[in-house]
C-alpha cells in the first residue's frame, strides 16, 4: 500500500511540472500568434529579365507560427520548384524562356491562422548591358540587375526573426515529454508490483 502511494505521487509531481511547462508554451502562443503579414518594402513588386535568363523573386513576411510560402505563376497555377526558404521568407528561381515567362507572379504566405499574398511583375527586357554580382541571396532581389531607369529595391532593413516552426517544435516536444512521463510511470508501477507480489509470495 505505502509503495503504490509513492507511486501516486510521484506520477501527480511530474504531471504537475509537465502542465506548467506544457500549458505555460500554450498560452505563450495564444498571446503572440499573429496571421502572415508580407512586408512589401522588402519584397520585389517588379524585376525584369530576358528570354533564356534567370530571375530570383524574393518575398518576405512575418508572423506567428512561421508561415509557409507558395508560389503561383502567371496563369494562376501553384509552381512546384525553384523556390526555397531564406530568413523571414521565400526566393523562387524562375528561368525566362519565353514570352509566356512573363506576366504577374503571386507568392502566398499562410499559417493556422491565415494567409497574405503579394503581385511581383515580372518584365522583358533586352539582353542586360550590365549586371551587378549578388553579395547573398539574403541582400539581393535579383541575380540580374540590369542598368536602366527602372529603379529597384533590395530586401534589406530591419532583420525578421527566424522561427521555423518554433511552435510546432514545442509542442512535439510536449508530446514527448508526456510520453516519457507515462512510460515512467509504468515502469515503476511494474517494478512496486513485482516487488510487492515477491514479498507477498514470501
Amino acid at each position: 500500500m505505502q509503495e503504490q502511494d509513492v507511486t501516486h505521487k510521484l506520477s501527480q509531481y511530474l504531471l504537475n511540472i509537465y502542465q506548467k511547462v506544457y500549458i505555460g508554451r500554450i498560452f505563450h502562443f495564444l498571446l503572440f500568434a499573429d496571421k502572415p503579414e508580407i512586408d512589401a518594402v522588402q519584397s520585389n513588386d517588379t524585376v525584369s529579365s530576358y528570354n533564356d535568363g534567370t530571375v530570383r523573386i524574393y518575398c518576405l513576411a512575418h508572423g506567428v507560427p512561421s508561415p509557409l510560402f507558395t508560389w503561383y505563376d502567371t496563369p494562376n497555377r501553384s509552381i512546384a520548384t525553384g523556390s526555397h526558404n531564406v530568413t523571414g521568407g521565400s526566393v523562387l528561381e524562375l528561368e525566362t524562356i519565353d514570352a509566356g515567362s512573363y506576366g504577374l507572379y503571386k507568392c502566398k504566405a499562410e499559417n493556422l491562422l491565415g494567409y497574405d499574398e503579394h503581385i511581383i511583375n515580372v518584365t522583358q527586357t533586352a539582353l542586360p548591358t550590365s549586371t551587378i554580382p549578388s553579395e547573398s541571396k539574403r541582400h539581393v532581389k535579383s541575380s540580374i540587375s540590369i542598368v536602366n531607369k527602372e529603379k529597384t529595391r533590395s530586401p534589406v532593413g530591419r532583420n525578421i526573426p527566424l522561427k521555423v516552426n518554433e511552435d510546432i517544435i514545442l509542442l512535439a516536444a510536449g508530446g514527448a515529454v508526456v510520453f516519457v512521463l507515462i512510460t515512467t510511470i509504468i515502469i515503476l508501477a511494474v517494478m512496486i508490483y513485482i516487488k510487492y507480489s515477491n514479498n507477498k509470495s514470501i
